[in-house]
């Protein structure tokens, strides 16, 4: 059998402090993760453009720059990119963020928790689901 790499995770967000527990959340992860930083949507981009391939976005909404439906847009209209999953991570509730993400192809769109815990929580049942329940595609 195969083993297969490290999945290869791109997190981009903006917010130094989200940041920090983003990264602690993701490595929780039962699986060890290649874990991939962009500050903005536009290093992001130009990361993609250069090669990066993700088995997994997990994106910010409201940046600077590039916000995240603009960088969801971009990653949707890329035949090199169309394919990975792409998770928004968001402390918006608003309904018209919400419906924006879903229409331009997000997977998932998860509000962030506010305290401490369930947001480092909340970061390992995702891993947990895409990285042990679901299936990801595989690109030849």
């Amino acid at each position: 059998m195969i083993e297969k790499p490290d999945p290869v995770v791109l997190v981009v967000e903006d917010n130094a402090d989200d940041e920090v527990m983003t990264l602690r959340g993701l490595r929780r992860s039962p699986r060890p993760l290649q874990i991939q930083v962009a500050r903005d949507g536009e290093e992001a981009l130009a990361m993609l453009a250069q090669g990066l391939s993700p088995d997994l976005v997990l994106m910010d909404l409201k940046m600077p720059r590039k916000d995240g439906i603009e960088v969801l847009a971009a990653i949707r209209d890329d035949e090199r990119t169309k394919h990975i999953p792409v998770v928004i991570f968001s402390s918006s509730d608003e309904t018209l963020d919400i419906v924006r993400c879903y229409e331009r192809g997000a997977n998932t769109y998860i509000r962030k928790p506010v305290e401490f815990v369930p947001f480092i929580d909340c970061l390992e049942l995702l891993t947990r689901y895409w990285f042990e329940s679901s299936t990801l595609p595989l690109v030849l």
